[in-house]
């Protein structure tokens, strides 16, 4: 499928068959960049100065279009604000200027729409520039002012409705969105001004999303694919694996600021910076722009103390970096910044929130001490893994938590009693590059455990073979560098049906591997075995390892 922008002015598009035979959709087009020489016959200063004196004349047309239109309303209102039936094909988008309109896109409709933008600092001058003429919110403005089949009323600036912006500026700003993140076929940037007129005139073919259903047409954004109202106001927006290929507009923060609770535009394409007008919307919720890999930057300082309403946090997978601010999230539930290129310590104001039910902030380079989780009583994930982190381990941890990861720290000392005394933790990792050391607590006692990493510390002793024998849930149990970790392995060991990795290489660990462990071995439900095989005189007689360690 693709996207065709018009081969040249005046040029129109649309039709196509149902929407319902996906192999058929036509879908509404890009405007062709044709805009450019036409754009840049057109003096800045002459678009000034015709401005002031259109303005006027442009208000008394709009009203008398309004008059003359109220009669039609009320039939119409229906069926614009309905849902498009399966027949309705995408509209037809038309370029707006042509060789002979000397005025382009700039008509009195578009001057209106244009200052009233600039007045609500919705977008920056320079991207409304005449001569800035492939910017996406130019397109947007064009679409919205001269080729929207709904043709709005300009003068709904004040709605009843106090989290309500003008209608034509929610259609402005995901259009902004929809022209940010369509990429050329051909590589390019779909934004870029052409190397000549020639090639301004050519037929672009776009790259679509995975779902367009509604957008660009001449329904209300209700209507479109992954936007949910209320009361006719966008609230949410799940754009989630949409094959978005761009950046997030500003737009998206300074007009739906007042509205959306929840953004979702996690895996994707998109690149570049997260603007600090991200901070503007004071009505959010949920943010989610995790594995979008080519995101970078600082995150918005905004983010984490101008929006106290924040409920989840996903930026996992991205390329954001720095350090991580003071925290003004008090009803925080989820927080999700792992793999990302954080540095520094964590701030203390993290602990404030209370309501954290997962936090992850696995392989960044975060320091200093292990945040403290003490009075987070709701906490289920606690992933550290793969950072800098020094000092000990947790005295003591929320009885709600189900997965503890710790591995590839630099921490030291023993395992605190009440540390591993719980009754829902399932996964327990300290190993690889921690030094921790001393015998495991004899008080041990997690019944439901499924992962047990504590290879490559110092710990020594022995663990409690006879309780973890009775963890039927165990899937993962790997002590393998720990040279002075012993016990034995019993016929116990035959519990341990659902086991899936043993790993016990390079410690003091003796027994023989009973039969009903190498059972598992065979049918490949047991994965890795991993033992010294290779000595004369094994600690550990292993007839079926599925890995030998020969050091």
């Amino acid at each position: 499928r693709r996207l065709r922008a018009g081969a040249g002015a005046g040029a129109g598009f649309g039709g196509g068959s149902s929407p319902s035979d996906a192999s058929q959709v036509t879908y509404p087009p890009i405007p062709s960049p044709i805009i450019a020489p036409t754009m840049a016959n057109l003096d800045e200063q002459e678009f000034e100065e015709e401005e002031a004196e259109e303005v006027e004349e442009a208000e008394e047309d709009l009203l008398d279009e309004s008059e003359q239109s109220q009669t039609m309303d009320a039939e119409d209102t229906g069926a614009k604000e309905q849902q498009p039936s399966q027949d309705m094909p995408p509209s037809a988008m038309t370029v707006s200027l042509s060789a002979n309109d000397p005025s382009g896109i700039a008509t009195p409709r578009f001057r209106l729409m244009h200052n009233a933008i600039l007045q609500r600092d919705v977008s920056d001058a320079e991207v409304l520039k005449p001569r800035v003429s492939f910017s996406p919110q130019l397109r947007a403005l064009d679409w919205v002012a001269n080729v929207d089949p709904q043709k709005l009323d300009l003068d709904e600036d004040n709605p009843s409705d106090d989290e309500a912006q003008p209608a034509y500026l929610y259609r402005y700003a995901l259009a902004t969105l929809w022209f940010s993140t369509h990429a050329r076929e051909d590589g390019r940037d779909a934004t870029a001004e052409p190397a000549s007129e020639e090639d301004a005139l050519r037929d672009f073919q776009f790259v679509p999303w995975s779902d367009e259903r509604g957008w660009m047409s001449g329904a209300a954004v209700c209507f479109w694919s992954g936007i949910k109202c209320g009361n006719g106001v966008p609230h949410e927006i799940d754009l989630t694996n949409f094959a978005l290929d761009g950046t997030i507009p500003r737009e998206l923060f300074t007009v739906l600021n007042r509205s959306i609770s929840s953004l979702r535009l996690a895996r994707n394409k998109l690149r570049g910076t997260l603007s600090e007008d991200v901070g503007r919307m004071q009505s959010l919720m949920i943010l989610d722009l995790q594995e979008n890999p080519d995101l970078e930057g600082a995150i918005p300082r905004s983010l984490f103390y101008s929006m106290p309403g924040l409920r989840k946090v996903r930026l996992g997978q991205c390329s954001f970096s720095g350090d991580v601010p003071e925290i003004n999230w008090p009803d925080l539930e989820v927080l999700d910044m792992a793999w990302l290129g954080l540095t520094g310590t964590l701030p203390r104001s993290i602990s404030n929130s209370k309501n954290l039910r997962v936090l992850t902030l696995s392989g960044n380079s975060l320091t200093g001490n292990l945040p403290d989780v003490s009075g987070m009583d709701d906490l289920i994930y606690l992933e550290l893994d793969q950072n800098k982190f020094t000092g000990s381990l947790y005295a003591d941890l929320p009885q709600s938590l189900v997965a503890l990861l710790l591995q590839r720290n630099e921490l030291t000392g023993s395992i605190p009693e009440r540390m591993v005394q719980h009754d829902l933790l399932e996964e327990l990792v300290l190993g690889y590059n921690n030094n921790l050391s001393g015998p495991i607590p004899a008080s041990f006692s997690l019944p439901k455990l499924r992962l047990l990493r504590l290879s490559n510390n110092a710990f020594e002793g022995s663990l409690p073979w006879e309780k973890l024998t009775t963890y039927e849930t165990l899937e993962s149990i790997e002590l393998a560098e720990n040279d002075r970790f012993g016990g034995t392995i019993s016929g116990d060991f035959s519990r341990l049906v659902n086991l899936k990795h043993l790993s016990i290489f390079h410690t003091r660990i003796t027994g023989t591997i009973p039969e009903s462990i190498c059972a598992l071995v065979d049918d490949q439900s047991l994965e890795v075995l991993t033992t010294v095989c290779g000595d004369e005189l094994p600690l550990v007689e292993c007839n079926c390892c599925a890995e030998c360690w020969d050091g």
